[in-house]
């Protein structure tokens, strides 16, 4: 069995948190090139990864595949524009900070909300020439009404929500650009008097809708927050310690490619005005390193005499369980990994070729919260998968115990942020989209530090890009099992969210999806939906939520109903499930972090009886709202 994958220089720490930090990105002096130091910010409770010292960006996910980062930005409340004149420059906006190392994506956009407002996006020069302008866009209103202008009215409508012409517009950034600046500019003075102040920003591109909702949130309510986090995707490349590129040549000089590709099987390109290294077809793994990029086939299998000795002979003993995909046993292999070996319930060649083929997949994944595959073994009657051990549990296992507590709030906020991250990443981040097919909270394991893992892929599969589902064989677990997918047989990425909903209403709640009945006979979603159109789900919520959770249930309970939409078309895609649940679960973390800084037994009693106020807002909330999703 071939170790595990070497992703960092000798010695170095290759992670912060939960996320993982690659060469050439490194913490501690001598595990980085130049330009790609990260800060490891650490507190008892989390650790944060930033791009630099003092930074706003806090780093999510390092991609080496596609030579992207993706942040959340952390700033305060960028401006306030209600008695601004025709224009407003420079410093009346925070504007992104990033060092020569990165560039934005082309993932992004610029969004203006407002009324007959345009907004541009200036980058690379100081001039205020339209050469500098890396986007902009021009919104109007053409409807007084603004329900009228709302993603749900574009709906209706069947037209395009954010046209330009319903109080919003965006545009695509500039392929190779760096924002330096934003002007607004009235197209109307006298519109100022009529409608809210106009508010522009950069986010990760497909979140519109979502923006929509936090911003009409903080027009209703009439308060901004202090500060706001949004999502980016930033692209990098080596641009120090090497020559600089010339021409429009995608191959990179002999020498560079020598000096920064440290692995044999990886090629360097020239792009995003640097250079960046890639492991070649059919390879993995890491080029920037020695021997970082290996062959998959082979770091795959794993002879049946290895795993029996690991399982002492698959003794009974060693036994951890069984599902509808097969028996788990727990195993140690010559290099000490401590594996999980599953015996696979397929007995006929047709299914063997397809586990062949789903293996091949699934070899690919390489995110931190799924369960890592370490290989097969395909030389005995049913094929065997080895993954990685996760020794605490089920999330099933720690929401449904007998005690009256049990998760605490911000751990089922985290674990479900978690899963919805990688579940996104299953959809839209890998070369082929794969779908999972059975998300349930037994088939999400809990390490010692309670980070969530995805298992059992036993009956997932991938979609190629160029189609928008698949007619197959039903599979799933009930309470869990999309609607549609049921009585259609037509699988798409939808189902997975469906699945996920379930999970959201699970630790809201408590309560077991595949056996709960209400006193009229409902499930778990049905009930739940009609006690969020009633404005009564202080009814079903688990108390220790309702204590515990604050602004953010309700939130999170809108969510859900929307995921659990009949209307496979109508529920959110997982990566703007991701974005809303990253959004909540950051704005804990720095509220967290706000107490930290009292200074006073009478400012901690103050923070005390405002969340105790908060709290009773809560359930009031919950007991007269009649906000229902579509």
């Amino acid at each position: 069995m071939a170790a595990s994958t070497q992703i960092g220089l000798p010695n170095c720490s290759t992670t912060c948190g939960d996320v993982r930090v690659p060469y050439p990105f490194g913490i501690s002096p001598g595990c980085y090139w130049p330009g790609f130091k990260l800060i490891c910010e650490t507190s008892d409770d989390f650790a944060r990864l930033l791009i630099d010292s003092g930074s706003v960006l806090e780093v999510v996910d390092i991609s080496l595949p596609d030579s992207t980062v993706r942040v959340t930005h952390h700033i305060s409340t960028v401006y306030d524009t209600t008695n601004f004149s025709d224009k407003i420059t420079g410093d009346d906006f925070e504007i992104l900070d990033i060092s020569e190392t990165y560039m934005l994506s082309t993932r992004n956009e610029l969004i203006l909300f407002g009324c007959d407002v345009q907004a541009t996006l200036h980058g690379d020069g100081s001039s205020n020439t339209s050469e500098s302008a890396i986007a902009q866009c021009v919104s109007t209103c053409s409807s007084e009404d603004p329900g009228a202008r709302s993603p749900e009215a574009a709906v209706q409508t069947n037209s395009e929500y954010c046209s330009g012409r319903d109080g919003c517009c965006h545009a695509p950034f500039r392929a190779g650009s760096s924002p330096t600046r934003v002007d607004m500019k009235l197209l109307n003075l006298n519109i100022s008097q009529q409608h809210t102040s106009p508010f522009v920003l950069i986010s990760e591109e497909g979140l519109r809708d979502q923006w929509y909702n936090v911003i009409s949130k903080w027009t209703t309510e009439q308060s901004i927050p202090d500060y706001i986090t949004y999502p980016l995707v930033l692209q990098w490349s080596v641009k120090q310690g090497v020559p600089v590129p010339t021409g429009t040549s995608e191959q990179c000089p002999k020498d560079v490619a020598s000096r920064l590709c440290k692995s044999q099987h990886s090629d360097c390109r020239q792009e995003n005005g640097g250079y960046t290294c890639y492991c070649s077809t059919n390879y993995y793994g890491n080029p920037y390193i020695p021997a970082g990029c290996r062959d998959i086939a082979e770091r795959m299998i794993i002879s049946v005499d290895e795993l029996a000795k690991a399982t002492n002979n698959f003794d009974k003993a060693r036994k951890l369980g069984g599902g509808g995909h097969g028996t788990v046993y727990k195993g140690i292999l010559s290099d000490l990994h401590v594996v999980a070996i599953k015996k696979s319930k397929i007995t006929i060649q047709k299914e063997i070729n397809e586990f062949i083929n789903e293996v091949a997949i699934l070899s690919q994944i390489n995110h931190r919260n799924v369960v890592k595959l370490f290989g097969c073994c395909l030389d005995t009657e049913v094929p065997l998968l080895v993954y990685e051990f996760i020794s605490n549990g089920t999330l099933y296992d720690h929401l449904h115990v007998e005690e009256p507590r049990s998760l605490s709030w911000g751990d089922r906020l985290r674990i479900t942020t978690e899963i919805a991250t990688s579940l996104a990443y299953l959809h839209s981040s890998v070369s082929i989209p794969i779908i999972h097919r059975d998300i349930k909270s037994s088939n999400i394991l809990l390490d010692d530090t309670l980070t969530s893992k995805v298992s059992d892929f036993g009956a997932s599969r991938y979609i190629p890009i160029e189609k928008t589902g698949l007619t197959t064989r039903v599979q799933g677990t009930i309470g869990y099992l999309d609607p549609m997918y049921f009585y259609t047989s037509r699988l798409t990425e939808k189902s997975d969210v469906y699945s996920f909903g379930v999970i959201l209403l699970e630790i809201l709640t408590r309560k077991k999806p595949f056996s709960y009945l209400s006193r009229e006979g409902n499930g778990l979603v049905a009930h739940f939906v009609d006690l969020l159109a009633e404005g009564n789900l202080v009814q079903i919520i688990d108390p220790q939520v309702i204590e515990e959770g604050v602004e953010q249930v309700q939130e999170v309970a809108t969510l859900a109903a929307s995921c659990v939409n009949i209307r496979g078309d109508e529920r959110p895609t997982m990566r703007q499930v991701e974005h809303i649940l990253e959004g909540l679960w950051g704005t804990k973390k720095y509220k967290k972090d706000e107490r930290i800084e009292l200074e006073s037994p009478n400012q901690v009693e103050g923070q005390q009886i405002q969340e105790s106020s908060r709290r009773y807002s809560l359930e009031q909330e919950m007991m007269i709202s009649s906000r229902y999703p579509r």
